[in-house]
């Protein structure tokens, strides 16, 4: 459709765009005065035993990383999320092995565990963090004690820092108005024109009137 066949189309259809003006104006006063959320972001260090030769079963190859890998993927599943939540963990996180590569030459050669976590309230975000943390442990303790390694020798954990800083992240206002403006603007063109079509179809398919000549006789 050209611009005036739209303009034309606006015309005929003035309150889709009027509804579809004033849907966009307050989605975008929404998006300039939303509160914005609290961020924070954590290392689980996974430390080794202090002596190489400890003999435990867990540590493959004396490489802390491997166990690390285990217990993320573990801890990441589907079940051990379930068990999150059923903890009391409603905030959206992330909790991932560090990479020092990139997504296609990925390069895992630290043990350690990055942990992002974002919410609305920064008490509950701080108690995201200790939540993930205490499952972390508790999954490598499961596993270090099921493989028969002696207490003393097993890979334990630090938070660093101890306690992460959270803070406020409201990201942009001005894009998040012009997105919304832009979105807005589209979707009330694309509605213009269905109703607008849709009507023009109904219009066709109504019946013509009847002859004067029928009407006399």
């Amino acid at each position: 459709m050209t611009v005036g066949g739209l303009a034309r189309a606006a015309l005929r259809q003035r309150w889709v765009v009027v509804a579809g003006l004033i849907l966009t104006l307050f989605s975008a006063y929404l998006a300039k005065t939303a509160p914005g959320e609290y961020v924070t972001s954590a290392g689980i260090y996974l430390l080794g035993p202090r002596s190489v030769n400890n003999g435990n079963a867990y540590v493959i190859d004396d490489s802390v990383t491997t166990v690390a890998d285990v217990v993320v993927t573990a801890v990441d599943s589907r079940e051990g999320r379930a068990e999150l939540a059923a903890s009391g963990v409603h905030d959206r996180y992330t909790l991932e092995l560090f990479n020092a590569g990139d997504q296609f030459v990925p390069i895992y050669d630290r043990p350690l565990l990055q942990l992002s976590v974002v919410g609305s309230d920064p008490a509950s975000v701080r108690r995201t963090v200790t939540l993930v943390h205490a499952r972390v442990d508790a999954e490598l303790r499961e596993r270090q004690r099921e493989a028969g390694a002696a207490q003393r020798t097993w890979v334990t954990t630090q938070l660093t820092p101890a306690e992460p800083p959270v803070v406020l992240g409201r990201g942009s206002p001005t894009r998040a108005v012009a997105g919304v403006l832009l979105i807005g603007l589209i979707g009330t063109g694309i509605a213009v024109v269905a109703v607008d079509d849709l009507r023009r179809r109904r219009a066709d398919r109504r019946p013509a009137g009847r002859p004067l000549a029928d009407l006399a006789s």
